[in-house]
C-alpha cells in the first residue's frame, strides 16, 4: 500500500478480457484444453468442454502470464457433478513508470525557459476509469520519480 492512495482500489479493477489458460491432467502432464476468457469482469467465468475432463482425477487450472496478469495455478479434482465450479486467484502484472517533471516554457524561446522548476513538485497519479488515488507524493530535488 503506497502512503496516500486509496485502500484497496485494485480490488475494484475489474481483469481484462483475453486472460489465457490451460487445464492439465496433473498425471500424465497433458493439456486437455487451452483458451482464453472472452469478457473482462471481476470474475471472468468459462466453461470448458463437455466431456473433456474426467471424474475422480486431478487437474491443473493454469492462468498463463502477459502483459495483464501474472501466472498463477490451482489444482482440482472433477467431481463429476453436473456443474462443478473451480476457483483461480489471479494476480495482475504490475508495471514501472518514470516520470519526469519538465516546464512547459523549456525548450521555447519564452524568457523562463532556462530556469529549472522548484524542487519537490507535488504530484499524484489517478487510476483513469475509476478515478481511485492510485500514488501521492513529492518529486524530490531532480524532479524525477521512478
Amino acid at each position: 500500500q503506497v502512503a496516500g492512495a486509496d485502500a484497496g482500489w485494485t480490488d475494484r479493477l475489474w481483469l481484462p478480457a483475453g486472460v489465457a489458460y490451460e487445464v492439465e491432467h496433473k498425471e500424465s502432464g497433458r493439456v486437455i484444453c487451452a483458451s482464453q476468457t472472452f469478457e473482462a469482469g471481476q470474475a471472468p467465468r468459462v466453461s470448458l468442454p463437455d466431456g473433456a475432463l474426467f471424474a475422480r482425477e486431478v487437474y491443473v487450472l493454469r492462468a498463463l502470464p502477459s502483459a495483464a496478469v501474472l501466472a498463477s495455478q490451482c489444482e482440482f479434482v472433477c467431481t463429476g457433478a453436473p456443474s462443478q465450479e473451480v476457483t483461480l486467484q489471479v494476480r495482475r502484472a504490475p508495471g514501472t513508470v518514470r516520470v519526469s517533471f519538465v516546464s512547459h516554457e523549456f525548450g521555447s524561446e519564452h524568457w523562463a525557459a532556462p530556469l529549472k522548476l522548484p524542487a519537490n513538485v507535488f504530484f499524484e497519479v489517478l487510476h483513469a476509469e475509476s478515478g481511485a488515488l492510485v500514488y501521492t507524493g513529492a518529486a524530490g530535488e531532480s524532479n524525477e520519480v521512478d
